[in-house]
């Protein structure tokens, strides 16, 4: 990553670039603290905005998706990783 000298005047790419990586490094930090499906939820977001332009980014956000939604339950079905037997009828 390049360094940060004056954010103001960089170009637009540089821009997205390092604040992409500042992105994923927190969303990872967000996943480790127990928070893995709001990481996802905003890795997701953060695809849809950069998936036209900036495809190199996209790729970064999208691996760390594909990873972390391994570490989630069925998508759409609250409570998925609880006993079946506390669930409400």
């Amino acid at each position: 990553m390049a360094a940060i000298d004056h954010p103001a005047t960089q170009e637009p790419h540089l821009a997205v670039t390092n604040l992409s990586g500042i992105l994923l490094t927190g969303l990872k930090a967000l996943a480790d603290a127990g928070e893995v499906e709001q990481a996802c939820r905003l890795a997701g977001r953060a695809c849809a905005v950069l998936r036209q332009v900036h495809g190199d980014e996209w790729r970064g956000f999208n691996i760390l998706l594909h990873r972390l939604s391994r570490r989630t339950g069925p998508v759409g079905v609250a409570g998925a990783r609880t006993d079946p037997s506390e669930r409400q009828p």
